[in-house]
């Protein structure tokens, strides 16, 4: 009878060893799982926020374009109207730099975004590109068409 005790506390053990290897690895997967969503939660709020980012940034272009005598109107305008391409990195990565053609140039605003001021064919009519980024890698391009009235700076 002792013997018949000892195989069924052996078999015991191995039944519950296996238990517990099948539990570890359903929490395991489970944690992977919560890992990754995790991490699609955090792109997508630095997404929102580099959409948030460029909402502001288009506003205060529009608004640099609408008051008289902004630095906006004069310094970074693309009077030329070549259609410069603003998927260019270099346009948005060195922004401010004067070496560049004065139609790459853009101005550098709040929030870490840069904005990119363009006439048109018709006068008084303004194309504002900018393009911000969020806390990670995220980053947004929103453009818009407004009317303004260049003075002159003097």
């Amino acid at each position: 009878m002792n013997c018949l005790m000892d195989r069924q506390r052996g078999a015991a053990l191995i039944i519950g060893l296996i238990f517990l290897i099948l539990l570890s690895i359903v929490g395991l997967s489970s944690i992977r799982s919560v890992t990754l969503q995790e991490k699609i939660i955090g792109n997508n709020v630095d997404g929102y926020r580099a959409k948030h980012n460029a909402d502001i940034a288009l506003l205060t272009a529009e608004e640099n374009v609408s008051i008289t005598g902004s630095s906006a109107r004069t310094l970074y305008l693309n009077a030329q109207n070549n259609g410069v391409s603003h998927t260019t990195s270099t346009l948005w990565d060195v922004c401010d730099d004067a070496t560049l053609a004065s139609d790459n140039l853009c101005e550098n605003l709040p929030l870490n975004a840069k904005a990119k001021y363009e006439t048109t064919t018709v006068d008084d009519i303004f194309i504002i590109t900018v393009k911000a980024q969020g806390s990670a890698k995220a980053s947004v391009m929103l453009q818009s068409t407004i009317e303004g009235k260049i003075i002159e700076q003097r």
